[in-house]
């Protein structure tokens, strides 16, 4: 059986001229085939870029589609440090078959690496908290990594449950800030700056905890409920202990899905006082 195939290259406006427009109009072509390509070298490998598509072999073709998953590989490399990536489009048309195989030709160009990585509002906190975030074998960032978006959520995480165990119970993040070089010096070449930014706010204690029952069926007294408790009143606030403490409470067989929860934060006394 003798195929006619119609190609038609489309580089990010994806426009399709009015010739295969003319050919194509009513018709609805099948995925055959995906294409993924590099220009020159590749980190990542084709499959894993494949997994980003929202098309798949078999599919329809929906030519939204296809342009999102263009961002969506682009996304992809930005977020891992290659903010000039570029991706191209082709598309081969079997107009005898009704059937489509999308391209995407790939150039990488040069992944990014952190230059200075700034922590703002941490000057703010004790030095005991300083020294967990700064001096801890968990630290994720550090100067001449590649950048990674992932890795700068996990480092925010990281910062934040510090803070949360260590008194600041209200402390924020907010958006981090990337400061891109735009420049021909050496030392500066492909780099970003980092500020992380936290709002610790202020230091707190834990205040009074409040025990209820809702149904007294059962011989367990609030005197049980506090034993299994690993915090106590005017202890430095420390979210691991309210979680610890729930563990405990789970294993009391008559107890079903305790649940620790803030009544009260005191901004005044900075205390915060809980109910179970």
């Amino acid at each position: 059986k003798k195929k006619y195939f119609f190609t038609l290259i489309v580089f990010l406006s994806l426009v399709i001229s009015s010739h295969s427009q003319d050919k194509a109009e009513n018709k609805v072509f099948e995925i055959d085939e995906i294409n993924i390509s590099f220009t020159s070298q590749n980190i990542f490998d084709p499959e894993d870029v494949s997994l980003l598509l929202a098309s798949k072999e078999g599919d329809n073709f929906d030519i939204e589609i296809y342009l999102q998953d263009v961002e969506r590989i682009k996304k992809y490399y930005f977020d891992n440090g290659f903010f000039n990536v570029i991706v191209d489009t082709g598309l081969v048309f079997n107009m005898a078959d009704d059937e489509v195989i999308e391209k995407f030709i790939i150039t990488e160009n040069i992944r990014y690496r952190y230059n200075n990585i700034k922590y703002s509002g941490i000057e703010n906190t004790d030095d005991i908290v300083k020294n967990k975030i700064f001096k801890s074998s968990d630290k994720l960032l550090f100067g001449g990594r590649f950048y990674s978006k992932d890795t700068i959520n996990q480092e925010v995480n990281r910062v934040l449950n510090i803070l949360f165990n260590n008194g600041y119970a209200t402390a924020l993040s907010g958006k981090p800030e990337i400061l891109k070089y735009e420049t021909n010096e050496e030392k500066f070449k492909n780099k970003v700056d980092i500020t992380l930014i936290f709002v610790p706010k202020i230091k707190y204690r834990f205040g009074k905890t409040n025990v209820t029952f809702t149904d007294k069926r059962y011989n367990v007294s609030k005197e049980d409920i506090f034993r299994e408790l690993t915090f106590s009143e005017d202890q430095t606030y420390d979210k691991s202990e309210v979680i610890n403490s729930e563990i405990n409470l789970s294993k009391i067989s008559l107890i079903e899905n305790p649940r620790i929860n803030i009544e009260e934060i005191d901004s005044i006394n900075n205390k915060v006082n809980f109910s179970i």
